[in-house]
């Protein structure tokens, strides 16, 4: 018992931790991304330590409240996802003085306002739910010094349908209201409205109204205590003033900021000097058309964000520099035209922004300024930060590194590559390196680790021809000349065989409207066609290529259809003897399908159960026929890819239709069924271009694009793979400080191997109960440790200078 109770003191002073595997972002996690995707409203507000938080209705959540709050490196949520009772409109967030976040929305069950706040756990509500004098849209809260909550709505009541404006505090135990209800100036609607609080803790309210003086003109009231006083005059402005915006300086200054109709529906701002209105440089000062929102730094600098219709209708913002309205940053820096913006200042003076951006497929987007240019707050994905990425394609290469090829937005869609160096993902070569923009992209790597890749240039599927380059170390160069294909080219894909020697497989546009599918390979200085250039059964509109795979043996196989009468089934044909031969009887298989083989030269074709179905079916070739691998139909996804491990089984990762949310699942074969690798659904959002690949450590490495508004564009690449934290890294040798030997892979399924500076003398395995179970006196590099059931081990490891334990994990 004693000598027990020392292996177990000794197990845990190796500092062992053991991480259930789950999939691992590498480098950026979309679940962190900067991109509140299908957020319908959004809201920002900034807490102490920079601490920034965006209130949102959550689409993906059934339209209800989400926060969400960046912790300096992502964002995080802030409770669950979707915690209010019901759908959300109006959302609206405001910190205190203590850094907790409170937010008040429009509650579409019953039309009213509900408050909560986030307790550190939850979000519970702050006074009755559904306090609100009849129902309540427009809604905005404030706190103030004391940690005060105010609300501002405009809402109805039965017997006066007119949208009036309504201020209500809580008081620690009820929401009272501020003056009167519906005490806004005039007999028509307010809609625009904002609120704000001085030092001294006095509410001030900003809004125009159809039935005041000169109709729909500013105004600007403050509570003295028992009722609403107007500042000034009442519709002070010009003329109509849109999307009144108010902010109160350290002076107790108020600032409005809204369109200006009579000045070209320019931005304009005013302050109050104590007795009237005056202009804050010009009236109208942006170039056209502007909607803006206000706000003041800790210097009395006011700034306005807007949609900037001179600039295609991005976003713009000024600051005032005490004489002139100047640009922060470039004009109209948003990728596409904007919406719904929401802006805030940090304590150190930093203007941060929250916009819908239509040039980014509407998804939500906070930026800082970070004194020259507007960037992302939050990590990005692989691909740079651009519109979109529509176009991908990944590999391994025998070193276990990831490779992925896209088309760059941020380069004019040309191509480019980046690897995974185990930490960061760099680019390959140059950023868009292709010759003009790429339409098909397709990525393989040689027995040496050169990456090579296949692209069609082209702005359509239909225009084009096929180019490939490889890198050599330094620059990506062309094998032979760039579009070598002799006719247009689409469905392009690319594969080497063991003599590093590369193929690509595509379809060929031939006049009138025909397709052949086509074969070729490089011979070291050019293209030749691999047996007849068109070896599918003749040319028809209807010839489609959509696979390639070589077997060990150097054969290549190909999937496609070819069809008079659009039948919508496949062939698999190998290249046999000099032709190309049929694989089985006949069109087997619902076209699209997906060709891998494994490594005893078994090929699988991952397809429809039937034309146009989302359902998935896997058959191997069993030597006579085409057998179904588990059941047909065995998971729903439309968008999908296959790849097979060292052990042969089939992984399958796709687009995640089961429940409609086209979220990311991978599943592979144990044999009898199909099992989840991890859980399902594990991407943030739905995805697009999904890839999978398995490394030479059974690791399962998965590549795609995020999906937003199911439009089948997306916004950046991402890549996550199968295991613990560090799965990648304890495949490739390290070593310690302290120990001189490094045992690896670890996790291990069979075998294992040490390496190091000391010469191993005698290895021994003790499991956790301190009995021995695995001895070698061998000098050998490499351990069978098979016959070992799964579980956590210790390694002592004996050298000619001493010993060393280790944790191993046996899978």
């Amino acid at each position: 018992m004693k000598r027990l109770l020392h292996f177990i003191f000794y197990i845990f002073c190796l500092n062992f931790t053991y991480a259930q595997d789950s999939w691992q972002p590498m480098n950026t996690n979309d679940l962190n991304r900067n991109a509140f995707l299908k957020a319908s409203k959004t809201h920002l507000a900034i807490g102490k330590n920079k601490l920034s938080y965006v209130a949102y209705k959550d689409d993906w959540a059934d339209g209800k409240g989400t926060v969400q709050k960046f912790n300096g490196v992502s964002w995080e949520l802030v409770g669950i996802q979707g915690f209010s009772p019901g759908s959300v409109d109006d959302i609206s967030i405001a910190v205190d003085q203590n850094n907790i976040p409170y937010v008040a929305y429009k509650n579409n069950l019953n039309s009213k306002i509900i408050v909560q706040k986030f307790n550190g756990t939850n979000w519970i509500p702050v006074g009755n739910e559904g306090f609100s004098i009849g129902s309540a849209e427009y809604i905005s809260i404030v706190i103030d010094n004391n940690n005060v909550p105010y609300v501002i709505y405009s809402g109805k009541k039965t017997t006066d349908y007119t949208n009036k404006l309504t201020v209500q505090k809580y008081n620690g135990s009820d929401w009272e209201l501020v003056g009167l209800a519906r005490f806004s100036e005039g007999s028509g609607d307010n809609y625009s409205s904002s609120i704000a609080i001085d030092n001294n803790n006095i509410p001030y309210i900003a809004y125009n109204n159809s039935g005041a003086v000169g109709g729909y003109k500013s105004i600007v009231q403050k509570f003295n205590g028992s009722s609403w006083e107007i500042l000034g005059s009442s519709g002070f402005s010009e003329g109509v003033a849109g999307d009144v915006s108010l902010a109160i300086d350290s002076n107790n200054t108020p600032y409005v900021s809204y369109l200006d109709v009579e000045n070209s529906y320019g931005s304009t701002v005013q302050k109050f000097n104590g007795k009237s209105w005056e202009l804050v440089g010009k009236a109208g000062f942006s170039n056209g058309q502007a909607s803006p929102v206000i706000k003041i730094d800790k210097n009395n600098i006011p700034y306005v964000a807007y949609k900037d219709y001179a600039n295609s209708s991005k976003i713009t913002i000024q600051k005032f520099n005490g004489t002139n309205w100047n640009p922060v940053g470039p004009l109209g820096f948003s990728y596409g035209s904007v919406e719904n913006i929401s802006m805030a200042l940090d304590d150190n003076n930093v203007p941060y922004v929250v916009y819908k951006d239509a040039g980014k497929n509407d998804n939500r987007t906070v930026r800082k300024f970070n004194g020259i240019n507007w960037e992302e707050v939050g990590p990005r994905g692989i691909s740079e930060e651009g519109p979109l990425v529509e176009i991908i394609s990944s590999a391994i290469d025998h070193n276990n590194v990831t490779y992925v090829a896209y088309s760059d937005q941020k380069k004019l869609e040309k191509c480019t590559v980046q690897k995974y160096n185990g930490k960061t993902w760099e680019i390959v070569g140059k950023a868009g390196f292709s010759i003009g923009q790429v339409n098909l992209i397709s990525i393989a790597i040689d027995n040496n680790n050169i990456p090579y890749v296949a692209y069609k240039e082209g702005t359509s599927y239909s225009n084009g021809k096929c180019t490939v380059q490889k890198f050599n170390g330094t620059s990506w160069e062309l094998l032979d000349t760039a579009g070598f294909s002799p006719e247009l080219a689409g469905n392009l894909n690319i594969a080497i065989d063991h003599n590093n020697i590369p193929y690509v497989a595509y379809t060929q546009f031939k006049s009138a409207g025909l397709y052949d599918a086509v074969v070729q390979k490089y011979n070291g200085k050019n293209w030749v066609p691999v047996g007849t250039l068109g070896y599918s059964s003749g040319s028809y509109s209807d010839t489609f290529v959509s696979s390639i795979a070589i077997d060990n043996n150097n054969v290549p196989y190909v999937c496609y259809k070819d069809s008079e009468n659009f039948e919508n089934l496949g062939s698999i044909k190998k290249f046999k003897d000099n032709a190309w031969v049929t694989v089985g009887s006949g069109k087997n298989y619902n076209f699209p399908g997906i060709l891998a083989i494994d490594s005893n030269d078994t090929p699988y074709i991952l397809h429809a159960s039937s034309y146009l179905s989302e359902w998935n079916t896997i058959q191997k070739f069993n030597g006579a026929s085409w057998e179904i691998v588990g059941d047909a139909g065995f998971c729903k996804g439309e968008e999908k890819s296959i790849a097979i491990d060292h052990n042969n089984a089939p992984y399958i990762f796709y687009c995640d239709q089961g429940n409609n949310s086209k979220k990311s699942t991978v599943r592979k074969f144990n044999g009898t069924s199909w099992e989840l690798v991890g859980t399902a659904e594990f991407s943030q959002n739905p995805i697009y271009r999904p890839l999978i690949v398995v490394n030479n450590k059974n690791v399962p490495i998965v590549v795609y694009s995020s999906n937003n508004n199911n439009n089948n564009s997306s916004n950046s690449v991402y890549a996550k793979y199968f295991g613990s934290s560090n799965t990648l890294n304890t495949a490739i040798p390290t070593k310690s400080s302290a120990q001189k030997i490094n045992l690896f892979p670890n996790p291990v399924k069979n075998k294992f191997s040490v390496s190091g500076e000391e010469t191993v003398l005698a290895l021994e395995i003790f499991d956790l109960l301190g009995r021995s179970v695995y001895k070698s006196f061998l000098t050998d590099d490499t351990y069978n440790i098979e016959s070992l059931v799964k579980g956590i081990y210790v390694v002592k490891i004996q050298t000619e200078k001493g010993s060393y334990g280790m944790k191993i994990i046996k899978e």
